[in-house]
């Protein structure tokens, strides 16, 4: 009889156990970062003061499928989330499913170019078990950008053939390099009846 009772309880608390979580989930390698970038459609390059989208692309790992993943990003200091830090992901999701999430972020005026990290914390249920939190270590650059200025450097344009002097100049806070012209186009205006206007358009490739 003693034997008996013994076996029920240890069977209840089996199934207590297996109520709270799936025994192959949970695990630090449910979700793996495989990349964080600037920009939604491809990356781009942000400055101090820009508004610009973080997105952090996660593959999931584990064999257990679900919907529903919740996201909260922590930013580090000078990096201020533009709405709500937390994102939601309606899957479904199963295993190697690739889960893009998108963060609206205010890159301040005092933040510095350099390299940041922030701190993603995944949480998602299956079913009726609860799956403990995890957190993925989220790095990603400040690089800055270049910004072109284009002006013609002389006073006057004359008929006939000539040479025009342009200075192409970066205004931006990072370097500028393998500057290529693509491609000068002019368009004639006439302005009233003896004011000619050449106007010069150039294509630019950075």
């Amino acid at each position: 009889m003693k034997k008996l009772t013994s076996f029920l309880v240890i069977l209840i608390l089996a199934v207590s156990v297996s109520l709270v979580a799936p025994a192959s989930s949970g695990s630090p390698d449910d979700f793996r970062l495989i990349e964080a970038y600037w920009g939604t459609d491809q990356p781009i390059e942000v400055s101090p003061g820009d508004v610009a989208t973080l997105t952090v692309v996660l593959r999931y790992e584990s064999s257990w499928s679900f919907s529903n993943l919740k996201a909260d990003l922590s930013l580090p200091e000078g990096l201020e989330a533009v709405g709500d830090t937390t994102v939601h992901y309606a899957g479904p999701i199963s295993i190697g499913s690739l889960i893009e999430l998108r963060f609206p972020v205010f890159i301040t005026e005092d933040v510095e170019k350099g390299k940041y990290k922030a701190v993603l914390t995944v949480e998602y249920y299956i079913s009726r078990y609860v799956i403990p939190k995890e957190e993925l270590e989220i790095r990603f650059e400040v690089t800055g950008k270049p910004s072109i200025d284009i002006r013609a450097l002389n006073d006057t344009v004359y008929e006939g053939k000539q040479e025009l002097l342009v200075e192409v100049s970066n205004e931006g806070d990072a370097a500028l390099h393998n500057l290529e012209i693509t491609g000068v186009y002019s368009v004639a205006l006439t302005l009233g009846i003896t004011s000619p206007c050449l106007c010069l358009s150039m294509c630019l490739r950075a």
